[in-house]
C-alpha cells in the first residue's frame, strides 16, 4: 500500500512537497505546481506532470524496481570492497 506523507523542513513548517511510500521505502515526492501535480522519483527525476495527485502517486509508484534497488545495493557493496583492496586494505572474508 502506497502512503502519502507531507514533507517538513528542519524547523518544523511543511515545504510543499509530499514524500511518497510503499511501507518503509521512500519511492518519490509529489510536488503542486499550479493546479497539477509533478512526480519525481526517489533519485530526483522528474516523472511527469499529472492531473491529480493520485495519478502523480501512482506514476512515483509504478517507477520503484524492487529488483533494481536490491541489485544497485549489491554492486555499491562490490564496489567499496574493490576500492578498499585497491587502496591496500583487506577483502571480504566469509564468516
Amino acid at each position: 500500500m502506497v502512503s502519502c506523507t507531507p514533507r517538513r523542513s528542519s524547523q518544523g513548517p511543511p515545504t510543499g512537497e509530499v514524500s511518497v511510500y510503499d511501507g518503509r521505502t521512500f519511492l518519490g515526492s509529489l510536488r503542486r505546481c499550479g493546479e497539477a501535480h509533478e512526480a519525481r522519483d526517489a533519485s530526483g527525476r522528474v516523472l511527469g506532470v499529472f492531473p491529480d495527485a493520485k495519478a502523480a502517486a501512482a506514476a512515483v509508484s509504478d517507477s520503484y524496481n524492487a529488483n533494481a534497488d536490491f541489485a544497485g545495493s549489491l554492486d555499491d557493496c562490490y564496489r567499496a570492497v574493490r576500492a578498499r583492496i585497491a587502496a591496500g586494505g583487506k577483502g571480504w572474508e566469509p564468516k
